[in-house]
């Protein structure tokens, strides 16, 4: 018993070490880049030796990519919510729409200055990192692409190509998310945002467009 009782906190105690690192190097990359940043760098920021940094990362690039899988998993976690419940009806959609991506959006501003990070930097690390942000972009298209064949097979999403569609509206939201983190969107805001495009999403932008387009 005391035994096991030893092993819960020794774990919870390198749980904690871990995330203070992950949250020094978060600090670091946003003032240094993730080029610039070095190993030691992000041991003095967390206050621990760098004996400390190695039992718990085996270098800077993993560091990096664990970073990175702390903000995706909750984002993907946020739009897989929707699967929980799908929606019955056009109005249940566009509700769940708007609270999965407003849920998605809060993540990113929480996250702001490495989710900048990630898209400015990340494909200058290397072909692995590449392909890991393709790998996220897939799997949220491929989600996007499953609730729009639900509504399709409701009758209250007309009938498309959609795979065309999901890569467009994740093509777009990256786009948004860049547009919102470089300040051009101060006089609308995160949340105008947000609505903005799940009403574009479900009406288009056509004068007196009523019908619910690709959710």
């Amino acid at each position: 018993m005391i035994t096991e009782i030893r092993k819960a906190v020794n774990q919870a105690r390198r749980d904690r070490t871990r995330e203070k690192l992950l949250d020094a190097a978060a600090l670091v990359f946003q003032r240094k880049g993730y080029h610039g940043a070095l190993v030691s760098d992000v041991v003095v920021e967390a206050g621990v030796g760098q004996g400390t940094f190695y039992r718990h990362f085996e270098s800077k690039r993993e560091l990096f990519d664990a970073l990175f899988d702390r903000v995706m998993v909750q984002i993907v976690t946020e739009v897989a919510g929707i699967a929980e419940s799908l929606p019955e009806n056009i109005q249940e959609y566009r509700e769940a729409s708007v609270r999965v991506v407003a849920a998605s959006a809060r993540v990113l501003k929480a996250n702001g200055g490495m989710v900048q990070l990630f898209f400015t930097e990340g494909p200058s690390v290397d072909a692995e990192f590449r392909a890991k942000l393709e790998s996220v972009h897939q799997e949220i298209a491929a989600m996007a692409a499953e609730y729009l064949r639900h509504a399709m097979s409701l009758g209250f999403a007309r009938e498309c190509h959609t795979r065309v569609i999901s890569q467009m509206l994740v093509g777009a939201g990256v786009r948004l998310v860049n547009e919102y983190f470089n300040g051009h969107l101060d006089d609308i805001g995160i949340d105008g945002a947000v609505r903005e495009a799940v009403e574009f999403a479900f009406s288009g932008f056509g004068p007196g467009s009523g019908g619910p387009s690709c959710p």
